[in-house]
């Protein structure tokens, strides 16, 4: 008989009283109430206020599975489920398995030898509502640590409860507080048995072993397999080498199951130098400059969030030239699909544990549940190449950096004993990784308490995040005005390009609706607008102007940054993906389709780019190479002096980086490109601050291609279709034709250039 029976598949899900409906496992309630018509699509319209029901219910998935009298005669058998979201009693044929589960975090497992029969055996995972548990233990907690009603948590006192944190809202996620069960549903003829490989250099070779487990390859069987340098190839992070994985076969209960691995040496490099302290990534001897964004779910809704949604995504990553991305510490432990597809596209994890700007309880019963969490997801996930830090939570350290440090000691000594607990996890489970303590942090410090308050906003060393500019409303020069070691959130929002769809208006309540920074994120969008740009005449023109607004503001930071280095070895954008259509920071809008900034972010993410800034006295603009092969030198830089018009003032053709003079007192844009490259376009001014000439973009296909041309100089040319092009936001000049190669003609297609973000004078 096959000994591992899968119950994925189609369950009953009841609320006790008169809701019973077909729920699709692995998955949650809210999707199976949706798919049957009970409730409205949570994702449509205001319809999220009107679902907010389905979480004070407790709800029951329940199914029958017919099994053989072999099943029934096993003297052990397991049910085993890699997530149940939350607090779960689970029965087999009416008796209770063990104590209620109370963790979305872990894999559940229960032993089942002895109950299981011959014919019809019923299942039933019964579920309480999370938050009115919290809330009881929040009561019980004599620390003032409940979390706050806020935009980043909308039900209080969720910090309490080991379930993703972003459920319970967010501010760029709404609330839905869903509950079921997610990954692998199995029952097992045996016991269950962790499949935990720890990989690690020894000597002249690579030493596989797993605990109690026994090992096949490279000719080899046993508890450790040892396997020559010589024998392998390195595995290396996209845009620096190949991915080469090999087979590993683990005998367990159920047979023989299969890991591939990647060998490759990583190490922070976190040396003193004239900036302070480095904090560069190693690989294979060769520091790797990290280019990405940060992950977070990829749907509120889980059953929404499977591989055909995140696969996309990680690929779009890819195809951005990213080679990093952050798991944020607000989401989820990822299935195993989704770290084997990043081994195999070469996406490096900086990969936070599951704790997000708030305080966590630190009593014993709390760091028992945690710790027992962390070590058996690291444990489950320490062999994947991929995975190049361990940070200990987002933001909670740069928390008490805001006043609680000084203003409540017995606050402080709360978080210390809560985050030591997590290093203590960690560090135990994978010594061989960088552990760091939290994002963003100074140092790895044996003890937390020794982490600096100031570790927000500092250059010298550790990771930044840097929200001036979003948060602190100040310009987009103030990227320029830092130099950090490793930026590991800045962010700026836009509207996605279906926002229209919602209401016509940004003040349109369908569109407040969708903007979860409730307090400043469509002020912030409108005051920076207005700080660079002429106001837009319709909600069509808002949307496009925010995404242009969004582009220029990351690419000018990342490029300066890169720029930077040494001093700066990382930069990731605040974020990749969307939970649900909404305004946001993300790159990629909820369905795929790419933003202008992700479009930018594969020019400024590519191997090698030009950067450019006006200098302090204005009178120059800088332009440096910045290259992943530092031996590319000699490459020849094309920059151009330019009237609004689009006339060519002065050129320069040169192979060093230089300072390009700025004299002519018509000069209003530049444009610097490597031979043969497209141009990218720096403005001397705001760009409201020019009478833009009125460009007539034509389109013609032929051929496969799309050949675009401009009656005058066209900025930020958005190509406004669901198709995902080879390019998208550049510069046109009316004398350089582009082409673009194309599967077929987007019939969808529009376009806007930035002299159509508002209405021009006439003539």
């Amino acid at each position: 008989m096959d000994r591992r029976l899968s119950l994925a598949g189609t369950w009953t899900l009841t609320d006790g009283d008169a809701i019973s409906v077909p729920a699709a496992l692995p998955g949650d309630n809210y999707s199976a109430l949706r798919d049957a018509g009970v409730i409205p699509d949570p994702y449509e319209g205001d319809n999220e206020h009107h679902v907010q029901w389905v979480r004070e219910r407790t709800w029951t998935f329940a199914r029958d599975v017919e099994l053989s009298p072999e099943w029934a005669a096993l003297p052990e058998a397991t049910l085993r489920f890699q997530a149940v979201d939350t607090f779960a009693e689970i029965r087999l044929n009416g008796t209770l398995l063990g104590p209620e589960n109370r963790s979305a975090m872990q894999t559940v497992i229960r032993s089942v030898g002895g109950l299981l029969k011959a014919g019809t055996n019923r299942i039933e995972i019964t579920l309480r509502p999370p938050h009115l548990e919290a809330q009881r233990l929040a009561a019980a907690e004599p620390l003032p640590i409940a979390a706050p009603v806020s935009d980043n948590n909308r039900i209080p006192a969720m910090n309490f409860v080991r379930k993703t944190a972003c459920h319970a809202g967010w501010d760029w996620a709404p609330c839905l507080l869903v509950c079921g069960l997610y990954g692998d549903l199995e029952l097992l003829a045996g016991p269950a048995v962790p499949l935990a490989l720890r990989v690690v250099r020894a000597g002249d070779d690579w030493e596989i072993s797993a605990e109690g487990l026994t090992l096949r390859g490279w000719g080899q069987t046993g508890p450790t397999l040892r396997v020559p340098d010589t024998a392998i190839e390195r595995w290396w992070p996209a845009g620096a080498g190949a991915q080469p994985l090999y087979p590993v076969e683990i005998e367990t209960p159920q047979g023989w199951a299969t890991r591939r691995i990647g060998f490759r040496e990583l190490r922070w490099v976190r040396e003193p130098d004239a900036a302070g302290e480095s904090f560069a990534l190693e690989v294979n001897g060769r520091r790797i400059f990290c280019k990405g964004a940060n992950w977070v779910p990829p749907s509120a809704l889980p059953s929404d969030g499977g591989e055909s949604r995140w696969r996309p995504l990680l690929e779009s990553a890819v195809a951005a030239n990213m080679n990093m991305l952050r798991i944020w510490g607000g989401g989820l432990w990822e299935s195993d699909r989704f770290y084997e597809a990043c081994d195999e596209l070469g996406i490096l994890l900086w990969h936070d544990c599951m704790f997000a700007c708030m305080h966590y309880p630190s009593d014993a019963a709390f760091l028992g549940q945690i710790g027992s969490e962390i070590r058996t997801q690291i444990a489950r996930l320490r062999h994947h190449p991929a995975i190049a830090l361990w940070c200990g939570d987002n933001e909670i350290l740069g928390l008490c950096a805001g006043g609680d440090l000084k203003a409540d000691p017995v606050l402080a000594a709360n978080y210390f004993r809560f985050a030591g607990a997590v290093r203590e996890a960690v560090t135990e489970s994978d010594p061989d990784r960088l552990f760091w303590p939290s994002s963003p942090c100074n140092g790895p410090y044996a003890n937390p308490s020794e982490c600096a308050p100031g570790s927000w906003h500092d250059e010298t060393r550790g990771d930044m995040h840097f929200w001036k500019v979003w948060h602190g409303g100040e310009g987009l020069e103030s990227y320029a005005s830092v130099r950090p070691r490793f930026c590991s959130e800045f962010g700026f929002q836009s509207l996605p390009s279906n926002a229209a769809e919602w209401g016509d208006n940004l003040t349109h309540p369908g569109v407040e609706h969708r903007q979860k920074a409730t307090c400043t994120g469509n002020k912030n969008i409108l005051q920076m607008m207005a700080r660079y740009f002429r106001i837009p005449s319709t909600f069509r023109q808002m949307i496009y102007l925010s995404q242009v607004q969004q582009a220029m503001a990351i690419d000018g930071a990342v490029r300066r940054w890169r720029a930077s280095a040494p001093v700066c070895m990382g930069t990731l954008y605040w974020q990749l993906n969307d939970t649900w259509p909404a305004v946001s920071w993300s790159s990629i809008e909820y369905g795929g389709r790419w933003k202008l900034l992700h479009y930018a972010a594969r020019r400024f993410y590519a191997q090698r780019i030009l950067t450019a800034w006006l200098l302090p006295d204005r009178r120059a603009v800088r332009v440096d190479l910045c290259s992943d092969c530092p031996a590319e030198r000699s490459i020849r830089r094309d920059i151009r002096l330019h009237a609004i018009d689009g006339r060519c003032l002065e050129c320069m053709l040169t192979e060093a980086d230089t300072d390009f003079p700025i004299s002519h007192p018509e000069a209003a844009y530049v444009t610097y490109a490597l031979e043969g490259e497209p141009p990218e376009v720096l403005f001397l001014r705001p760009p409201k601050a020019y009478d833009l000439p009125r460009a007539r973009i034509r389109a013609e296909w032929a051929d496969g291609e799309l050949r675009l041309t401009a009656s005058a100089p066209a900025f930020w040319v958005w190509l406004d279709t669901a198709a995902q092009l080879p390019d998208n936001g550049f510069y046109l000049a009316p004398d350089s034709p582009r082409t673009l190669r194309l599967d077929d003609f987007p019939h969808d297609l529009k376009m806007l250039s930035l002299c159509d973000s508002y209405t021009p004078a006439e003539g």
